[in-house]
């Protein structure tokens, strides 16, 4: 008995820790370096290329080919980052950080238009949130080729089609994994063809309020001006 609660108090302690990371707002990873993404088994096999990114910087890049892939399959996660990745940036509790967009600049080299995907996860890869770009990105080269993904953080984003079992709270009170992938193209399924795919400069944002309600010393200020102006200009009597 003292073995298995001394398990349950080393887990739970663990899963504090992991919990306990604050996310960095706002962020935006510009790949100067390969900041300890991924690639598509989870290893550090991403090619770092120094320019020519969305921001003229540092991207990565990775290969996929979709001859293992029947149409309909579940698309590749093709870069993902961990919560190491970034120095950390992206892992802790969206929710209550006000985290309201996630952004990330995609290319590839593609004969078909490629529908890119994100899906974010607890630090333990479950449960997640898989949210689609609805609008295909065509494969263009060059400057001109590059896409903004962006996804709204938002439990009414008809963009997350699952949270696999689980709910939104479940999963944006502890993010810890970000992954990016590309669903299997009804082109190129079962083609031994490979694809190059680029990304560049992920970033989340927290929402900007339209306006601010005025501290009490400024709404004081605005009265008190305008008493000031209105005995500057008294009334006249009929």
């Amino acid at each position: 008995m003292k073995l298995v609660s001394g398990v349950l108090a080393t887990c739970t302690a663990l899963f504090l820790a992991v919990a306990a990371e604050a996310a960095t707002v706002p962020f935006t990873e510009n790949f100067a370096s390969d900041s300890g993404w991924l690639d598509a088994t989870g290893s550090p096999g991403l090619d770092f290329v120094a320019s020519g990114g969305q921001d003229f910087g540092g991207f990565v890049s990775t290969t996929i080919n979709f001859e293992p892939f029947a149409l309909g399959d579940q698309g590749p996660v093709l870069f993902r980052g961990p919560g190491s990745a970034s120095g950390g940036a992206f892992a802790g509790d969206w929710i209550t950080e006000g985290i309201s967009e996630l952004t990330a600049w995609v290319r590839h080299d593609s004969t078909v238009p490629l529908n890119f995907f994100a899906r974010l996860a607890s630090p333990f890869n479950f449960p997640g949130a898989i949210g689609v770009q609805f609008a295909p990105v065509i494969g263009i080269p060059g400057p001109a080729g590059w896409t903004q993904l962006s996804f709204a953080i938002d439990p009414s984003n008809p963009q997350f089609v699952s949270f696999e079992g689980q709910s939104f709270e479940a999963v944006f009170s502890n993010v810890g994994i970000v992954q990016l992938g590309v669903s299997v193209p009804e082109g190129l399924a079962g083609i031994d063809y490979d694809v190059l795919v680029e990304l560049d400069t992920v970033g989340i944002a927290a929402a900007t309020p339209e306006y601010e309600v005025p501290e009490a010393d400024a709404l004081f200020l605005l009265v008190l001006g305008l008493g000031l102006m209105a005995l500057a200009h008294p009334r006249r009597r009929a």
